[in-house]
């Protein structure tokens, strides 16, 4: 049975321009290699796909047909400076330890961005303003989905809001507006893997607790509506670099314990300066999804 190493080695060969990372990251149910070859178009480049691995287990057998759906939505779906773009789609043939079979792994290429929302969760040193910025470029990207026909995105969290800086690609000049040489970031929204599950898959609650929106967790919901609520997380955590819950560790102990924090709005946002924002995002993260803003 094929391995990622063995996986590894097929890139290698079929992108024989490019040098493959030695190691993958590993999403939700993925792996994201990175390539590069300097001084050529593109510089470097991503592709997602799946370790072979996982076939042989029961309970990732299905990952593939989920990899295929996410694959197709996403190259159905129209571009935009503000959704991670599917540039292209290959097949890896793969032995699968019987003689004259294959395994066909879908790989699909995207490019390359420098790091996740995560980081700047965690990095205190990225502005206030950048960090605003790349908010209101998330909320472009989602608009942007439900335009083209997506119910929501299912799994909105830091991790999956992508960022590039534009300096690499771009002489930028040095206004204070964006995009320039003081606000260089680019930012999109990845990952749809769980986007429209509840229709195709009947999934209503893959994801992490602390960014889901209660109704998900009944079944019931309006998905863009949810990913409000998934957004208001975000933003809180963005912007004062810590989640919004109270007492986290708690609240997403039980599913009974998050609906109870949420409906108590058990919030911490007092790392927030602005008024404005603080009744924002209280209204993202109200339990009643009707009180929610649209993106």
């Amino acid at each position: 049975m094929s391995t990622t190493n063995d996986l590894r080695e097929w890139l290698v060969r079929h992108y024989h321009d490019y040098v493959v990372a030695d190691e993958p990251i590993i999403g939700t149910y993925g792996l994201i290699w990175f390539l590069s070859k300097p001084d050529s178009i593109p510089g470097a480049f991503a592709v997602k796909t799946l370790a072979p691995e996982a076939l042989r287990n029961a309970k990732s057998f299905h990952d593939i047909d989920y990899l295929r759906r996410e694959f197709r939505l996403w190259l159905a779906l129209p571009s935009h400076r503000n959704v991670v773009p599917a540039l292209g789609f290959d097949t890896a043939h793969l032995p699968s330890g019987h003689q004259g079979e294959f395994i066909r792994l879908p790989i699909m290429r995207m490019p390359q961005m420098l790091g996740s929302l995560q980081d700047w969760v965690d990095d205190s040193s990225v502005a206030e303003e950048d960090r605003l910025i790349a908010l209101a470029q998330s909320f472009n990207g989602l608009i942007h989905l439900y335009k083209n026909g997506f119910e929501g995105h299912g799994d909105l969290k830091p991790s999956n809001i992508l960022y590039a800086d534009l300096r690499d690609r771009f002489e930028l000049d040095d206004r204070s507006t964006w995009p320039s040489v003081a606000h260089p970031w680019q930012v999109r929204i990845a990952d749809l893997g769980w986007a429209d599950a509840w229709i195709d898959l009947g999934f209503t609650n893959k994801a992490l607790r602390q960014y889901l929106a209660p109704e998900r967790l009944e079944g019931s919901f309006i998905p863009f509506k949810s990913d409000v609520f998934s957004m208001g997380i975000v933003v809180a955590e963005l912007l004062q670099q810590h989640h919004p819950a109270s007492n986290l560790k708690k609240a997403i102990s039980s599913e009974g314990k998050w609906n109870r924090c949420v409906l108590t709005g058990d919030w911490d946002i007092e790392g927030i300066n602005s008024n404005r924002l603080k009744r924002m995002i209280q209204k993202c993260l109200s339990f009643d999804h009707a009180d929610r803003p649209t993106a």
